[in-house]
């Protein structure tokens, strides 16, 4: 029989998640369109071809998210969604083929 597919980072699949223990329940809908994004840029940067650049371009990643993590209060949900918004955009840019490294 054909299995019903979940579209990764939706609502279906965190609840799913959640009741199998994977996520702690209560996470909302921004933390996890966060969390998606954090993934995205690390599957991103997998795929670069210099292990150097991938090792420097990962850590990148890691500190830009620690440091808003930090400097962004939570009560913040416009902002939240605006940097969310600027992420998707430099996200696109590293997907595209002409992406090599950081400058």
């Amino acid at each position: 029989g054909e299995r019903s597919k979940v579209q990764k980072g939706s609502k279906v699949e965190s609840s799913a998640l959640c009741m199998a223990g994977v996520l702690p329940k209560g996470r909302s809908g921004l933390q996890i369109r966060v969390l998606a994004l954090y993934r995205s840029f690390l599957r991103a940067g997998g795929k670069l071809s210099a292990a150097e650049d991938r090792a420097r371009y990962l850590q990148h990643v890691r500190e830009r998210f620690r440091r808003d993590a930090r400097a962004i209060p939570r009560s913040r949900v416009d902002h939240i969604e605006y940097v969310l918004r600027q992420g998707h955009k430099k996200l696109q840019l590293v997907q595209s083929s002409g992406f090599k490294r950081l400058a």
